[in-house]
């Protein structure tokens, strides 16, 4: 297993077995209180809005700042949103859910795939490290590609990739499922 992603699944491991004694007490049947990715709690249409995404991938919250960040797989992007206190079910704009970054696409209305430092095809899992940083695979470039937090990095592109060099022709866009290579 790779060091980086065995250290991501440790800490959520960490983070589930040191939950189940906290003072939480989830019940059956318990409603949620937000909803990212649809305009409310009955809708379930696919889009490339700001409020609507097209196949949910992982979120991540940084612990720090309390963003929320998730990936969008058909739209082909990790969308940012305001921290998690700040959202509120089915609202947009500055009364409630507000998308304050796209990365991978320039801006909500491209949905193009792409083989660049500023491009996904099918951002799968994302995960925060300690610094801040973004991790997102890249599945069908196969590769791994890491955001660094603004006061870091300016620029809203990856500053490392783990895989196929940035512009790098792919050879084929099929799924890899031997699990070797």
């Amino acid at each position: 297993m790779k060091p980086f992603l065995h250290a991501a699944l440790a800490s959520a491991l960490l983070t589930a077995a040191s939950s189940q004694t906290s003072t939480f007490d989830w019940t059956d049947g318990q409603p949620a209180e937000s909803v990212l990715g649809q305009a409310d709690f009955g809708s379930g249409a696919v889009g490339s809005t700001e409020s609507r995404v097209s196949l949910a991938g992982s979120i991540a919250v940084d612990p720090v700042s309390g963003k929320v960040f998730a990936s969008d797989l058909n739209n082909n992007r990790v969308l940012r949103y305001r921290s998690h206190e700040a959202l509120s079910n089915g609202a947009t704009g500055s009364g409630g859910i507000c998308v304050a970054a796209v990365l991978g696409q320039p801006h909500l209305a491209t949905t193009s795939s792409g083989l660049s430092d500023s491009k996904f095809y099918l951002p799968r899992h994302i995960t925060l490290d300690k610094g801040g940083r973004l991790w997102a695979t890249d599945c069908i470039n196969n590769r791994v590609v890491r955001f660094s937090p603004p006061s870091v990095y300016v620029e809203v592109q990856p500053d490392l990739s783990i895989g196929l060099k940035p512009n790098q022709i792919r050879a084929s866009n099929r799924y890899n499922t031997t699990g070797r290579g």
